[in-house]
């Protein structure tokens, strides 16, 4: 007789043995499943190259694909997110739109807009919303429907940086030209809540500005004689009620900054030189050469990491295989 691996079980009238092999064979599908599983995902920083979009690892720097998105003749200066989508705003006024993965999904989805300055892209629910600096804020629908303005945009004088946290958009604002300027919180259903959220970053400009959580990072270039990238840019920190952040170092002496994304604990800033520095979300220096090739006006965005789709894939493959080995259980003990 053959022997089998069994368990014993207590069955009214007595003890009896089953075979334990489909338990077995679920705890070894299980643990190879895991053991299939990257140990770590990182996020990814996307940065504009030239005309393209090149991804690299968030955690380390690394390149990994110089032509992540790669099928336009101009040069991004804003990316932003909703769900699986990427929306690329290109310096020649075009919107285009790709999934987290670079592949195209319209490679027209917005066209005919100004961008000799401004720019900034966010998403807020199902509305996208596009600085054009002079031009006001334009609105439209992540379809590419619409073309509104909002009624705040009479409180913005120049708008270029846009980021959103829920309904609440930020905008980095240009006052008197390139002599002052302020950050505003507006909530995307037209409202203004507060024209002047931040009004005290010196005697710089904000042109970019980053959210995460409750806390505001702000890229300012100096306003002392209008040039830009001259080396005497910021970056400060506040709330996103418009108090300073005291646990933030205000970063110093950057070379024209372009772009800022947070990831985790790490602060990306791009520079008119063509780099991405990287700092702590204290202010603190990591590496001030993070990545070494971007664009004078370099678009910045973090795709946070995601469970590759083999993780997911081997997940479901257990499930499917518990599912089996359960039902084989039950016809065995129905046929006992």
């Amino acid at each position: 007789m053959r022997n089998r691996t069994a368990i014993t079980t207590w069955r009214r009238g007595g003890f009896e043995q089953k075979p334990c092999g489909l338990v077995m064979l679920l705890i070894g599908a299980v643990a190879m499943a895991f053991c299939a599983m990257p140990a770590t995902v990182h996020a990814q920083l996307l940065v504009g190259v030239g005309d393209d979009i090149a991804e690299y690892d968030a955690s380390t720097g690394t390149s990994i694909n110089s032509t992540f998105i790669s099928d336009s003749s101009s040069a991004a200066v804003s990316i932003t997110q909703s769900g699986s989508d990427l929306f690329v705003a290109y310096n020649n006024g075009t919107i285009e739109e790709y999934t987290t993965s670079g592949a195209v999904v319209n490679a027209s989805l917005i066209t005919g807009l100004n961008f000799s300055s401004g720019g900034g892209l966010a998403v807020s629910g199902s509305n996208l919303f596009i600085t054009q600096g002079l031009a006001g804020v334009v609105e439209y629908g992540t379809d590419g429907s619409g073309g509104s303005t909002p009624t705040f945009n009479s409180n913005v004088n120049d708008g270029i940086g846009i980021a959103a946290s829920g309904s609440t958009l930020f905008i980095a604002n240009h006052v008197d030209g390139y002599a002052d300027g302020t950050v505003g919180s507006f909530d995307a259903s037209g409202t203004t809540n507060n024209a002047s959220l931040v009004t005290d970053v010196g005697d710089v400009t904000p042109d970019s500005v980053a959210v995460s959580g409750t806390t505001l990072y702000i890229a300012s270039d100096p306003t002392t004689g209008n040039v830009l990238g001259n080396g005497g840019g910021t970056v400060t920190s506040y709330s996103t009620s418009g108090t300073v952040n005291g646990g933030f170092t205000t970063i110093t002496g950057v070379y024209g900054p372009v772009g800022i994304a947070v990831s985790g604990s790490d602060l990306f800033v791009a520079s008119y030189g063509g780099t991405v520095a990287e700092y702590g979300t204290d202010g603190s220096s990591i590496n001030a050469s993070f990545v070494t090739s971007a664009s004078s006006d370099s678009a910045l965005w973090v795709l946070e990491a995601v469970p590759e789709p083999s993780a997911y894939a081997a997940i479901f493959g257990v499930l499917a295989l518990g599912a089996a080995i359960g039902r084989e259980m039950r016809r065995r003990r129905e046929e006992a």
